[in-house]
Parts: C-alpha cells; sequence; structure tokens
C-alpha cells in the first residue's frame, strides 16, 4: 500500500467518525476544531464503537481534559445495588434480617398521625445537642418505627447503618468465645457510622455483656463521635434498675457507669406518636 493510499484511508475514516458525530445524539452538537480535534478522532471512534457493547451496570465516559479519553463509570443503580449488598452481609453477620424492600416503601404519609412525627422530627433537628438518641416510652408508641423513618433516609442517601434487635445480641456473645467472627462483629459495632438499638432492657442481661461487650461498644462509640441510636420501654430509672443485675454495691456502680454514658452520648425522649404528647415529652429531655 502507498503512502497516498494510506492517507485516503485514514482520511475516509475521519469522516465517517466526523458524520457519525454528526448523527450521534449525544455528540450531534459538537464542533470539528472546538470541542474535539482531529488527533481525537480514533478516541471517538473506538467510544461510538464501545458504547453499543457497555456492559451492564457501567456507562462508558467520554471526556476531553488534557486529551480526549474514555472510561467506564458503575451506574447509579449498580453502586445502590453494591450499597445494599454490602448492607445485607452486615445485618446478615448478626442474624438479623433487613428487608430493604419494605423499608423503600414505608412512607410517612400513611401513618396516622404523620403530623406528630414530623413535629417530632423538627424538634430534634432543632433541640438535638447531643450526638445519639435514646427513646423511650410504653409498647407501639412508634419508637422502632421513628428509627425504621432515619434507616429509609440513610439507605437513600447510602450511608452504612446496622439495626439489631437487641435482645438477640448477648446469645451471641458467650464468656471465652474469642474467635474472628467475634472480632469482626465488635469491629463492625464499634465502627459502623450510624447503630440502632433496639428494644434495650428486653434482653437476657449478664455481667459479661453489660461489662465487657455493652459498656465497651458505647465507650468506643461515644469517643469516636459515631451516632447511636437506641430505644427502650425502659426510662433512665428503670433502665438502671435492669443494668445493675443484683443490689450488691458493685453492681450498682456498674448499672450507674452505663448510664452516666449513655447521658453522655444522647438526649432522653418519651416518645409515642400516638398521641399529641410532644410538650409532655419535651420536659422530659435530659440534657
Amino acid at each position: 500500500m502507498t503512502k497516498t493510499q494510506n492517507n485516503q484511508i485514514i482520511l475516509s475514516y475521519q469522516e465517517e467518525i466526523k458524520n457519525k458525530i454528526k448523527t450521534s445524539l449525544e455528540l450531534k452538537g459538537w464542533v470539528y476544531g472546538k470541542d474535539y480535534h482531529e488527533e481525537d478522532l480514533i478516541t471517538i471512534g473506538k467510544y461510538l464503537k464501545a458504547k453499543k457493547e457497555t456492559p451492564f451496570g457501567y456507562q462508558l465516559i467520554l471526556k476531553k481534559k488534557s486529551y480526549m479519553q474514555m472510561f467506564y463509570k458503575e451506574t447509579d443503580q449498580i453502586i445502590f445495588y453494591h450499597f445494599q449488598n454490602k448492607l445485607q452481609k452486615i445485618h446478615s453477620l448478626f442474624n438479623q434480617s433487613l428487608n430493604l424492600e419494605k423499608l423503600k416503601t414505608m412512607n410517612i404519609a400513611n401513618f396516622t398521625n404523620n403530623k406528630i412525627i414530623k413535629k417530632y422530627w423538627n424538634y430534634f433537628e432543632s433541640e438535638q445537642t447531643k450526638p445519639s438518641l435514646y427513646l423511650y416510652g410504653d409498647f407501639n408508641t412508634g419508637k422502632t418505627f421513628f428509627f425504621k423513618l432515619i434507616m429509609q433516609y440513610f439507605l437513600k442517601e447510602k450511608k452504612d447503618f446496622l439495626f439489631l434487635f437487641l435482645p438477640d445480641l448477648p446469645r451471641q456473645f458467650k464468656p471465652g468465645w474469642f474467635d474472628e467472627e467475634l472480632n469482626n462483629k465488635m469491629d463492625h459495632l464499634r465502627n459502623i457510622p450510624y447503630l440502632f438499638l433496639d428494644d434495650l432492657g428486653a434482653e437476657n442481661l449478664s455481667i459479661y455483656f453489660r461489662d465487657d461487650i455493652l459498656y465497651p461498644l458505647l465507650n468506643a462509640r461515644q469517643e469516636k463521635g459515631l451516632i447511636t441510636f437506641i430505644s427502650s420501654n425502659l426510662n433512665p430509672s428503670q433502665l438502671s434498675e435492669h443494668l445493675k443485675i443484683t443490689n450488691d454495691n458493685n453492681q450498682i456502680l456498674k448499672a450507674l457507669r452505663i448510664i452516666n454514658k449513655l447521658k453522655k452520648m444522647c438526649q432522653f425522649y418519651n416518645l409515642d406518636l400516638t398521641h399529641n404528647n410532644l410538650n409532655q415529652s419535651q420536659k422530659g429531655v435530659l440534657k
């Protein structure tokens, strides 16, 4: 092939790419000499061909900085898919089921007293001075529901969280059990950005779990400034009774140590979404 023939092939290819640019829905507004130049045509040609064969979950990006380049980027859908899988794995580690589809479809508008929820939400936003929350109140007053609304927000924003039904947790930590899985669990508990501990006080509490798991966990999260959401049927006084296990002075001090830790970390609210009692709950806030 002569040099002249070779140049003709190159010119023909360049014209072909220019025509494809003109008919491309994505690139048809591009102007030769302004948006792209002769040296960019080979890359653009490869891009237009590869775009038709882009793998599922990825999008092909064409971008010019100092030169024209193309690269693959995960789609928002696949990023969210990986995030959901990550959440499911974390919860599976603790034998907790997480119904993400149900969480996605939760709607405050379907809750009979949604105005009350909004009042609480607005109050928390304006008055919260500590990073964590302790919600207490009777059965079926909406504590867990309220937390799940917060979880729904974290899910949409792709923020890592862990929701634990606390009565299930002590069975997973027994005295003398030290292995990689337990260390992995403690690592998640100490470091997950947002931890939900549901129904504190309903667990079958042991001295070991209280002193070697619960307190170190709360202490680590406070020191790191990580947010912890706790729900309970017990107010602070009742929780203190639960935590002391026996009336021995040493046990009373151990219980008070946890209560004091919670007061440093959390603001306490007596939450009841079944009645419009926000003023009453405000009086019960422990600053």
